[in-house]
């Protein structure tokens, strides 16, 4: 007969993959995540719903990729502290088992210290700290328990894995709170720079064979007349972007004037847009 398969080493195989895998699943989704919140505070400034642009996920990321810089540098940057941390724990137990009640102790109440003001905040309760060091907080007091909890006694493989996953969970969540709160204050950052400098932007002079009542501070129409396949020109328009067939603009007195609101054209044979620096 046949010997039973290893299901210790297959279950060793499955968590090594798991641990390969969820770190670039979990990191893939905060990009995207923070793409989609960056990209929907730009173009809610303007009055735009993100959904017309038509981003698909992969433009997310890329849109994400160069911005999301500093906290995927700073999640490395405390990847590194924990792992240090854990390693100072676990050497100042081992030197004296008589510091071992006391070093955990210090341990735990530490982080116990930083899970209430992040869960205050999380939650509404309080507002002492910005969300991003309440997430910070969170985070770093999930993992400081964790530590200390593992130096304390051994457990069992299931109680392990199941504390490691709520540990884990915690830390998805703050991360995912700290990187939304982020890309919406740098999206909200951006659209203030737009809004007050269009001058960055390329002007845009659509001509159209209908009359599409386009109007708003600084859009000039011109009738070209009846012998114009376009009969209608309007200058005095700035491009935003042109995404999924669609071209979205801003009329250039859009600066200070509560009034003027964005433009959506569709990429029509009835239209032409002409581009200029």
């Amino acid at each position: 007969m046949s010997e039973p398969p290893d299901e210790s080493g297959l279950f060793r195989i499955v968590e090594t993959a798991g641990l390969v895998v969820a770190p670039f699943a979990t990191l893939t989704g905060l990009l995207y995540y923070f793409g989609w919140v960056r990209t929907n505070a730009i173009f809610s400034e303007f009055g735009i719903d993100a959904n017309l642009l038509g981003y698909s996920a992969q433009d997310y990321l890329l849109r994400s990729a160069g911005v999301a810089f500093r906290p995927c540098a700073a999640l490395l940057i405390g990847a590194t502290a924990v792992l240090l941390t854990h390693r100072l724990v676990a050497r100042a137990v081992a030197i004296d088992a008589r510091l071992r009640p006391v070093v955990l102790a210090e341990v735990g109440a530490f982080a116990v210290l930083l899970l209430v003001p992040g869960i205050s905040v999380l939650f509404g309760e309080a507002h002492y700290l910005t969300p991003i060091a309440a997430a910070t907080a969170l985070i770093a007091g999930a993992l400081l328990l964790e530590i200390a909890v593992t130096q304390w006694a051994a457990s069992t493989r299931p109680e392990l894995m199941m504390r490691r996953g709520l540990v884990a969970g915690v830390v998805v969540v703050g991360l995912f709170w700290a990187f939304s709160t982020y890309a919406q204050q740098t999206g909200d950052r951006v659209a203030r720079d737009l809004s007050r400098n269009l001058g960055v932007m390329a002007n845009a002079v659509v001509f159209s064979a209908e009359d599409l009542s386009v109007g708003g501070p600084g859009v000039v129409r011109t009738d070209l007349g009846e012998q114009s396949a376009y009969r209608y020109r309007y200058a005095g328009l700035r491009l935003l972007v042109y995404r999924n067939d669609r071209w979205f603009l801003l009329p250039s007195g859009w600066t200070g004037d509560p009034a003027a609101r964005a433009i959506v054209l569709p990429d029509r044979e009835t239209l032409r847009v002409e581009l200029r620096p």
